[in-house]
């Protein structure tokens, strides 16, 4: 089962019904369909005048699953039967906006083809080419996009994309997530993944930690297929990010994306450097505030870097590329806020879990009492103490919400089943 590619011609009528509305995008290669106004009504045209050049590439899935059962690919048979669990015989490798502009603007008038006008006829017994794909795995649909848009107009990031590997799985994850706020934020263009670049330099960035990102070292993220860390951490602080650009967003609702690239690239690196390399934990309860504060402090900032007298703004000039000079963006804003950062964030506790000597000491304290959620007394030994199995010492005011862990203030002895389902309440 050697992979080959079939070359032929067909009707769109006939493309339309046995293979368009057949066929699925997949993100990996290709959006969902993007054109604007101008190539709908320029593709249109080149219909109308039999002018249509190109072809349409699609992937058959039934002969894909097949190669991949062959090489006992467990990875590219999920993949491939996902599209026929979900309907779909082929994929699009090329041509995604042609093919759905054709199903969406000419399929309704494959019923009544016969009524339709000349001109509608002519353009669905117009002869398009279609090169089909047959057997072949995952990686060589990727390798064979690369190579059909070698030469045309793909961007750096719209390449990255297309390589197999995790980095380019996650990026197109949190990408598809965080779509709602990227389409907020002023000059990324969704459409030309704008938005995975953005998202992969955040990503780059925390792997790194470098103060100046270059494409070609995004490129060398996705190539290498690098060990991805602090995920979690990463989620978090992007979730918060998100949540501010929505703050920020609304402050003057607009229909346009109204945030700044710079302000909001900026406010990552800041969330992470604080969080990661500081040890600060933002208050869930005060983003609002947290927000207004960021914005009142960028003004601020704008007004103090204006030399009048030349017209330029330092701050502003500075800020013009998003992806260098970071250390300088985020020190700065950094000693801007100086001590107002007590009043959103909180200082993580390095240690997290009391000894057991702390547990013994308490339980002698308490004459081993300890109370239990439902309000009843029990009484442990000082052995019984010392056993995690048994107690657990409980903070109580939780580290998530600013909690220390020091046995005089913040310690009390619970079960641990208690524990476990008290979770980061507060206790009254």
């Amino acid at each position: 089962m050697d992979f080959i590619i079939i070359t032929d011609t067909q009707e769109i009528k006939t493309f339309i019904s046995e293979k368009a509305q057949l066929t699925d995008v997949y993100r990996g290669i290709q959006r969902n369909f993007v054109w604007k106004k101008s190539s709908i009504d320029g593709y249109r045209e080149s219909l109308v005048k039999k002018r249509v050049v190109g072809s349409f590439v699609i992937a058959d899935v039934s002969t894909c699953l097949d190669k991949a059962k062959e090489l006992n690919n467990q990875s590219d048979i999920k993949f491939f039967e996902g599209f026929l669990d979900r309907g779909y015989e082929f994929i699009s490798i090329d041509g995604n906006n042609r093919t759905q502009f054709i199903v969406s603007e000419y399929g309704k008038y494959i019923q009544d083809y016969r009524s339709s006008s000349s001109e509608i006829r002519s353009i669905l017994n117009h002869r398009i080419k279609i090169d089909k794909i047959l057997y072949a795995t995952k990686r060589e649909l990727h390798e064979t996009a690369i190579d059909i848009n070698a030469q045309t107009s793909w961007n750096k990031q719209e390449t990255r994309n297309a390589e197999l590997g995790s980095v380019s799985d996650y990026i197109r994850e949190i990408s598809d997530k965080m779509e709602p706020v990227s389409l907020k934020i002023k000059e990324i263009n969704v459409n030309r993944l704008g938005d995975d670049e953005m998202l992969a330099t955040f990503l780059y960035y925390t792997q790194t930690s470098s103060f100046n990102i270059t494409p070609g070292k995004l490129t060398t993220m996705y190539k290498n297929n690098i060990e991805l860390e602090n995920l979690r951490l990463f989620e978090k602080v992007l979730s918060n990010w998100g949540k501010i650009i929505e703050f920020i967003s609304n402050i003057n609702p607009s229909n346009k994306p109204n945030v700044n690239k710079s302000l909001a690239c900026n406010l990552f690196y800041f969330l992470w450097d604080v969080s990661f390399k500081h040890n600060f934990k933002l208050n869930d309860d005060m983003i609002g505030e947290f927000s207004q504060k960021y914005i009142d402090l960028e003004n601020e900032r704008l007004k103090v870097c204006m030399d009048l007298d030349s017209g330029i703004n330092l701050w502003y000039q500075g800020n013009r590329s998003t992806s260098k000079n970071l250390d300088k963006k985020v020190k700065r804003i950094i000693e801007d806020f100086g001590d107002y950062i007590n009043d959103y964030f909180y200082k993580i506790d390095s240690v997290r879990n009391f000894k057991v000597e702390d547990k013994l000491r308490k339980c002698i304290e308490t004459n081993g009492e300890i109370k239990r959620l439902d309000g009843s007394v029990v009484i442990v030994t000082p052995l019984d103490s010392m056993n995690g199995d048994i107690v657990e010492g409980d903070h109580d005011t939780p580290i998530s919400k600013g909690g220390e862990t020091k046995p005089e203030t913040n310690l009390t002895l619970l079960l641990k089943e208690d524990n476990r389902k008290k979770g980061n309440k507060i206790l009254v």
